[in-house]
């Protein structure tokens, strides 16, 4: 494949995914008005804060993430706010910050995949191809990635010293000021390229420190912002990182308290995130292959795959059901993949080359099919269903100034209300004007995901139920339980004296 024919392959694959991703939209995330909404606030008020966090930390000794935000690294946040002051902010907006990200993802693949792994130009594609359905989308994630693939093509052996090293090294404190599971489950495999570039030890020790040194300075420069004029923030970022971790959580009771094992707690994130587990399986199946079917190859063929497992037993170990962090060595394991498979394919047999072929292509399609099925549900949408004519409903039902309970209409409102996060934020009742949801992921057609409101605490009317009745099917085929959509399910604050409507859903329930 010649240099051009590969760049009109990868625009051609870029374009589609533009296309299938901003036409319809896609549901909203349950993490994406954290990772947000300090950007959106800062791109208007100046402000790094997060006003749909309030009462996120109810500590008296953390700052409140309505005062300022620094839960988590700042540089999704911080870039998401440039990025809308020149593009504005809206549903399709929104969308496309995350969709630019993901196609960062796909030509950096491709890229690692040609100049880090040494694959030809059809397999580097093909690696774009094959990233191009999997990812996450409104976190911080896949941009740590980015960066630290980034990182690989400069700390790569053909790259002088003088110049990798220190690019690399800033990369890298890119990376940890973007994603701290990117820079420690990624970032270290990364790391390690930057060792073999030199057979004395003390050499390797030396540009790994250099490399390491640089990353502090870069990261102390992201975070500097924020610490000098609130030294205390860092509480934030310690409290959260805590409550993630098998330490933070025993300290805590969380695991100890609920009686749930580690092997439980991950039955449950392959349950809910099996999309991401899919890409993990299916690499390491087909490594499994490769080595079944070409054991004579030299060992340092799979040498890379070592560092890949031991990251994947750390991050099993330590932080048990983040399924969501997977996706950092999953990146890394399919690009190898790809590599490994063109490599050992031309020393094997004609049949043997074929059967690992094909179970390549199988694997592929397999760990493909849950992002295809959500582009069916998306595309198959009634027309009262979409997110254009939702999007109107909500803004044309609920008047400018009033305070929402919501997650799923953050991208329609948050430019003219104040918005509470049904899952982040505790801003108390009294805050309270409406709450609008949607029936996405109830598992029962009709039925709105309300948040965890006491019963009885406040009166409340449901004013519209726009929800979608009928789960989605092609052909015949159900594709989910629930009925997904965009339409809202809306209920306002009565007056004093006022009742609530009788058949408005109570409070609490889901």
């Amino acid at each position: 494949m010649t240099r051009r024919t590969a760049l009109a392959f990868l625009l051609a694959l870029s374009l589609l995914y533009c296309l299938a991703e901003l036409v319809p939209g896609r549901i909203p995330v349950t993490d994406e008005v954290f990772f947000k909404a300090a950007g959106r606030n800062w791109a208007n008020t100046g402000r790094f804060a997060a006003p749909e966090l309030k009462g996120y930390f109810n500590s008296p000794l953390v700052p409140r993430a309505d005062d300022i935000f620094f839960a988590y690294p700042p540089i999704y946040p911080f870039l998401f706010g440039v990025y809308t002051k020149i593009v504005g902010f809206g549903p399709r907006s929104c969308i496309l910050y995350d969709v630019l990200i993901h196609l960062l993802l796909i030509w950096c693949g491709a890229l690692v995949a040609r100049f880090v792994f040494g694959a030809s130009r059809g397999a580097s594609v093909f690696c774009g191809a094959l990233l191009l359905p999997l990812g996450t989308v409104g976190r911080p994630d896949e941009l740590g990635i980015v960066f630290a693939l980034c990182a690989a093509l400069a700390l790569r052996t053909e790259v002088p010293l003088k110049i990798g090293i220190p690019i690399g090294g800033a990369l890298l404190g890119l990376t940890c000021a973007t994603s701290l599971g990117a820079c420690l489950f990624l970032g270290t495999l990364v790391g390690c390229e930057v060792t073999l570039r030199e057979r004395s030890y003390l050499a390797k020790f030396r540009n790994l420190a250099i490399a390491a040194l640089i990353a502090i300075v870069v990261l102390a420069v992201c975070v500097a912002p924020i610490l000098v004029p609130h030294p205390l923030a860092y509480r934030q970022l310690a409290t959260s990182t805590a409550s993630q971790s098998v330490l933070g959580n025993a300290n805590s009771g969380g695991y100890h308290s609920s009686g749930r094992s580690f092997l439980q707690l991950w039955q449950e994130a392959v349950w809910f995130g099996y999309d991401r587990a899919l890409p993990i399986v299916g690499g390491l199946t087909f490594l499994f292959l490769c080595w079944l079917l070409n054991n004579n190859s030299a060992a340092i063929v799979y040498s890379r795959f070592v560092l890949v497992i031991l990251s994947l037993l750390l991050l099993l170990v330590l932080m048990p059901g983040k399924y969501t962090y997977l996706w950092f060595q999953g990146s890394w394991l399919l690009i190898a993949c790809v590599a490994l498979g063109e490599r050992v394919s031309q020393s094997l047999p004609a049949g043997r080359r074929r059967f690992l072929l094909t179970a390549g292509s199988l694997i592929c399609m397999i760990v493909s099919l849950p992002y295809f099925r959500w582009k069916a549900i998306l595309w198959t949408l009634p027309p009262d269903q979409t997110l254009t004519f939702n999007t109107k409903i909500v803004r044309d039902e609920l008047p400018k100034g009033a305070s929402v309970l919501t997650t799923e209409y953050w991208w329609a409102l948050a430019d003219r209300n104040p918005t509470y996060d049904t899952e982040f934020s505790n801003p108390g009742l009294d805050s309270l004007d409406y709450i609008a949801v949607t029936g996405n992921g109830t598992g029962r057609p009709g039925a709105p995901m309300l948040p965890s409101i006491a019963n009885g605490a406040s009166q409340w009317q449901n004013i519209d139920n726009h929800l979608r009745t009928s789960q989605p099917s092609v052909l015949g085929f159900r594709l989910s339980k629930s009925a997904y959509g965009f339409g809202p399910y809306i209920l306002k604050k009565s007056n004093q004296g006022e009742a609530a409507t009788p058949a408005a859903n109570p409070i609490g329930k889901s």
